[in-house]
């Protein structure tokens, strides 16, 4: 039962987290062209792009917040699990539980202050310096990445308490 709710809930967070990480390849895309096309424009033309930094940093936002989730999925994060291993599976197993659970909580709420924050900038009605394009749809962007991640370590957690049980 509690496998059928897990790989249920995974394809939700897998088809979100694939669609928001493609989204922070185009915006990574899009800075490193607004970067190499402003330094060519500044070197060349003496006419750099007005508020290529803003521009870059709300993009790079975007590349670091949306992807995780789905490099998490993949794997792809660093495991450093050297002690770990020299342990017996069992309480190899019950260590997974439990950094999966803290880094679910950790995570989420790292999301959960994005959020407040996001709410504070859209009070103030904050934006860029040079711009003043608003800020705080890339910090809900943010927000909505570090909840995926959440998400998919919550997964990871009940993949870690299926395994657990399974082996008993």
């Amino acid at each position: 039962m509690l496998r059928r709710v897990a790989e249920y809930l995974q394809k939700g967070v897998s088809a979100i987290s694939y669609t928001i990480g493609y989204i922070g390849m185009v915006a990574l895309i899009l800075a490193t062209l607004i970067v190499v096309t402003d330094v060519f424009l500044r070197r060349f033309f003496n006419a750099p792009i007005i508020g290529a930094t803003d521009i870059t940093s709300l993009g790079l936002s975007m590349v670091v917040f949306l992807p995780m989730a789905w490099c998490s999925l993949k794997g792809g994060h660093v495991d450093l699990n050297v002690v770990v291993n020299k342990f017996p599976k069992s309480v190899r197993m019950g260590i997974e539980l439990i950094i999966m659970f803290l880094t679910t909580g950790t995570i989420g709420l790292l999301s959960w202050q994005l959020l407040m924050y996001g709410i504070r900038l859209q009070s103030m009605d904050a934006g860029t310096q040079i711009l003043e394009i608003p800020t705080y749809p890339f910090i809900y962007l943010a927000t909505l990445g570090g909840c995926m991640l959440t998400l998919t370590f919550f997964l990871k957690f009940l993949y870690s308490i299926i395994n657990l049980l399974e082996k008993k």
